[in-house]
């Protein structure tokens, strides 16, 4: 969100993917991690990282996308 006026603008959409993307990765690394019997501190924090990230950047990106 820019500081300056306080509204959602386009540019905040490149933080959004950025947030979007690392959470998508961390759900892929948790999934692959299970799968292969990893330890439950290694893929557990990403089970919570990622998707709070997910929400966090595809909310960024809504509000950016339907700001004026």
């Amino acid at each position: 969100m820019n500081e300056s006026n306080e509204r959602w603008q386009r540019k905040d959409a490149l933080m959004g993917l950025l947030f979007f993307s690392v959470g998508a990765l961390a759900i892929v690394y948790a999934v692959l991690a299970m799968r292969n019997d990893m330890p439950g501190f290694l893929w557990g924090t990403a089970w919570i990282f990622g998707p709070i990230c997910l929400l966090i950047g595809g909310n960024a990106i809504l509000r950016s996308l339907l700001a004026k």
